[in-house]
């Protein structure tokens, strides 16, 4: 059997995502790394975006975060939650 990948205990450079306007999103680790038992290997949850330079903001760096869009203010903010407890 391989060993399991305990995210806790392995030092993982945090992932800030710098949107537009000037909202930092700092990620927690279980946001963009994700174990794969079957291996034992840790893999980071993102992909390259198309030719047409558009970067999507995926559901798998999105879970627990409330997205709140101001319309007035034309802003965007997140809150972190905890989806699985609402």
């Amino acid at each position: 059997d391989l060993p399991t990948t305990n995210v806790s205990e392995i030092a993982i450079p945090r992932l800030k995502l710098h949107f537009e306007g000037g909202l930092d999103l700092d990620l927690p680790v279980e946001n963009y790394m994700f174990p794969d038992p079957s291996t034992g290997v840790l893999c980071l949850a993102m992909a390259a975006s198309s030719e047409t330079g558009i970067s999507i903001f995926g559901n798998y760096q999105q879970q627990n975060l409330w997205g709140l869009y101001d319309l007035e203010k034309e802003r965007l903010s997140f809150v972190p939650t905890q989806c699985d407890q609402l």
